[in-house]
């Protein structure tokens, strides 16, 4: 396991200016929980809105995002409370897996019977306009209910 926890992004630009996205964890300076950190030499800086400025004492500007609370304290807080919005029944579960089971058990035998399964992979961003183009032709003439509208 790892001795320190902490989720960051750092970009370092030619000129030795930096910028530092932490999310997570300790940070430089003693700085902790997430904060965007830009060194002095930066021209600009706009700081989001209702975050908190501050200096390092090299001059480096610190904005400070809110504080919130993190997944797990929302969930253990509404458990204490008893709200159940975050949460599913069993019924519901149970109702989701007989829906979902035989789809994924299908498609299962699908792909043992023929070897593999003919995925139409969408690349990132695709948009509903360019669907037609990016099928395959053998989906395009299709009729049935599975290619994409």
């Amino acid at each position: 396991a790892l001795a320190e926890r902490r989720a960051y992004t750092e970009i370092e630009f030619h000129n030795e200016q930096r910028l530092v996205f932490n999310l997570q964890g300790p940070g430089e300076y003693g700085l902790t929980g997430s904060y965007v950190l830009a060194t002095s030499s930066l021209a600009t800086f706009t700081m989001p809105r209702n975050w908190k400025m501050s200096t390092t004492p090299e001059g480096h500007k610190v904005a400070h995002a809110p504080e919130t609370p993190n997944a797990y304290e929302v969930l253990l807080r509404a458990g204490l409370e008893g709200e159940r919005e975050h949460f599913v029944q069993l019924e519901e579960v149970l109702s989701a897996w007989y829906v979902w089971d035989p789809v994924v058990k299908s498609v299962d035998n699908i792909a043992t019977a023929k070897g593999h399964v003919n995925w139409v992979n969408y690349p990132p961003g695709t948009r509903v306009a360019d669907l037609p183009s990016l099928l395959p032709k053998k989906v395009k003439k299709s009729n049935s209910s599975r290619t994409p509208k």
